[in-house]
C-alpha cells in the first residue's frame, strides 16, 4: 500500500483497524533499514479511505523502549481495543535468551500517536526462540468489554525449533483471562499448544 523510493530494506507484518477519525482503515507496521542507527526496526503508521493506496506514512514508534535491553528485533506492530476500551500496541523482541511481547497503550480514540509503554506482556521460557513474532491478540469466546472473555495469545517462535520434530518457527497459542491492572488480558492461563517438548 505505501511505496518507498530509496528502496528500503521493507516492511514487517502489523495490523489494521478501522479508523474512527474518517473513512477506511489505519495500517500499522514495521520499517526495517539494516544499517539505520540507532535503531534498524521502527513503526509506522499509515492511513487508506479505499483501500487501494495509502498516505504517507508516519513514524509512531521511533526506538526501543528504554530500559528493557533488547535487541535490534523490535517489530511486527498488532492494535486491538483492550477490555477497557484502550488501544493497545502488542510488539514482538527478545530480551537476553527469551522472546517477549512488549505492550503500549493509547488512550485516543484515533490511535495515531502519543503510545504510552506499558511494560513486558509476556516471556516465552519453555522453548527456545529469538523474537516472538506476528503474535495477536484476539478475544475468542465474547466481546472484547466482557471480562469473562477469554483471549488467545498467538504468536510465532522465530528459529525455534520443536527437538521432537525438528519442525521450526512454529506458532503457539496460549489461553489467558482476567484483564489485569493495565487493562490487558493477563498472562497466567493455560498453553493450548503442547510443543519445544513442554
Amino acid at each position: 500500500m505505501t511505496v518507498w523510493p530509496d528502496k528500503r530494506d521493507g516492511a514487517f507484518s502489523g495490523s489494521a483497524i478501522t479508523r474512527t477519525d474518517g473513512l477506511g482503515i489505519r495500517v500499522f507496521f514495521t520499517e526495517k533499514i539494516t544499517d539505520r542507527i540507532p535503531e534498524q526496526d521502527i513503526q509506522l503508521t499509515a492511513t487508506s479511505a479505499y483501500l487501494f493506496s495509502a498516505g504517507a506514512a508516519e513514524v509512531l514508534l521511533p526506538r526501543r523502549p528504554d530500559g528493557e535491553d533488547l535487541p535490534f528485533d523490535f517489530r511486527d506492530p498488532y492494535v486491538f481495543r483492550g477490555p477497557d476500551g484502550v488501544w493497545k500496541m502488542l510488539l514482538g523482541s527478545q530480551s537476553a535468551q527469551d522472546g517477549v511481547v512488549l505492550s503500549s497503550e493509547k488512550e485516543d480514540n484515533t490511535a495515531a500517536g502519543g503510545w504510552t509503554y506499558v511494560g513486558k506482556l509476556y516471556t516465552e521460557t519453555r522453548c527456545e526462540t529469538s523474537a516472538l513474532e506476528c503474535r495477536c491478540l484476539p478475544p475468542v469466546n465474547g466481546d472484547h468489554r466482557d471480562p469473562t472473555t477469554r483471549w488467545a495469545l498467538i504468536y510465532g517462535l522465530m528459529n525455534g525449533e520443536d527437538k521432537d520434530t525438528g519442525r521450526r518457527d512454529l506458532t503457539m497459542v496460549f489461553w489467558i483471562s482476567s484483564p489485569t491492572a493495565d487493562g490487558l488480558p493477563g498472562p497466567s492461563g493455560s498453553r493450548v499448544s503442547n510443543l519445544c517438548g513442554h
